[in-house]
């Protein structure tokens, strides 16, 4: 089995120095607090006349730091930290309140090898290898850890190629947010003077709570809860699928027609499809009528709406409930299924 050596590590900071503000965390930011952070990675082959176009895994390196820090400049909490006060409520229980501190802490940078490993040992095989685990940064971190960078970047080096795995706090970015950090740091990599799309760091809060203090304390007892977390899960093996233009076209248009509507979406047909067959596996003996929750993660951005370029966590984290053995039915079961999704979907709306 191919070894990951870590050649170097270092934090980087912001170019511009001026900082040292406070962003308060959202509910939708709390929700997460207690969670690991979003991990997502990108592998690139180098060009076949690397030699000839000067290209130099050193100077390469310190391009990718440059323009990290001026990215920074862009998104000041992602070179920050979590920060914490605690306080007592009226039954003199302790209250946390998380705060984004951008002080300018720095980002983690690790630069590493693979020996002997190449881009096919990554993309090729049916299931994910072990070792990609390693091209990342934080093993067993949560979000509500005060001493840790908010945002880390490992970029490993393959025999032909590289590997590039980003972690950030996800009481601090949601997946919209983590995309819109990485296209500008993209743009700013390839010579950009400027990003296309600057974030808007101000938190959205419900109008039941904007009025108030924006400071949202926490029970203490429930950020203890993440020991609970710590505990390594069985060992499962992950697997990357792919569904063409036209299965998820006549995908779509079965859910539909067994649910007797045309308004649930490909995406919904394709999450009830994938929810159906894992429980067909893992419940062939499940008693019948049995409730199965589902949750799903709902994007609040085009709901509230939100400003373009919003920077934070907009999700709602809903459940529903789905039967067996009604909606694992070969008859209507996928329509059932992905009906129940599409309503779950539509009741979130801004509050």
């Amino acid at each position: 089995m191919a070894e990951v050596t870590l050649i170097s590590s270092c934090l980087v900071a912001m170019s511009n120095t001026n900082g040292g503000s406070r962003i308060e965390l959202s509910p939708w930011d709390l929700q997460f607090i207690i969670r690991p952070p979003n991990q997502r990675g990108l592998v690139y082959k180098n060009p076949d006349d690397h030699e000839t176009q000067g290209f130099k895994k050193t100077s390469f390196i310190d391009r990718l730091k440059n323009s990290l820090s001026r990215t920074l400049d862009d998104f000041p909490p992602l070179s920050g930290r979590i920060g914490t006060e605690k306080k007592k409520n009226k039954e003199d229980d302790t209250m946390i309140c998380f705060f984004i501190d951008c002080n300018n802490a720095g980002a983690e940078f690790a630069h590493a090898i693979a020996h002997g490993m190449s881009v096919s040992d990554i993309v090729e095989p049916a299931y994910v290898p072990e070792i990609v685990s390693s091209f990342f940064t934080f093993k067993g971190v949560f979000n509500c850890d005060t001493c840790k960078p908010l945002l880390g970047v490992q970029v490993t080096q393959l025999v032909d190629g590289f590997f590039i795995g980003i972690t950030a706090n996800h009481a601090v970015v949601d997946g919209e947010s983590f995309w819109h950090f990485v296209n500008s740091w993209s743009e700013i990599s390839r010579g950009f003077d400027a990003i296309s799309k600057p974030p808007v760091l101000q938190r959205w809060l419900p109008p039941n709570l904007a009025s108030k203090h924006r400071q949202i304390p926490i029970p203490a007892t429930s950020v203890d809860q993440r020991s609970s977390l710590s505990n390594p899960p069985a060992i499962l093996l992950e697997r990357i699928f792919h569904f063409s233009k036209n299965s998820m076209a006549k995908l779509k248009e079965k859910a539909n027609t067994k649910a007797g509507t045309s308004r649930i979406s490909t995406f919904q047909s394709l999450l009830a499809h994938l929810w159906r067959s894992v429980k067909r596996v893992r419940l062939e003996n499940a008693p019948e009528n049995k409730g199965i929750p589902f949750v799903l993660i709902i994007g609040a951005r085009s709901r509230i709406p939100l400003p373009q370029g919003y920077f934070g966590n907009a999700v709602y984290v809903a459940w529903t409930l789905l039967n067996v053995p009604e909606d694992l039915s070969d008859i209507n079961g996928l329509g059932r299924a992905a009906l129940k999704l599409h309503r779950l979907v539509c009741s979130k709306r801004a509050k």
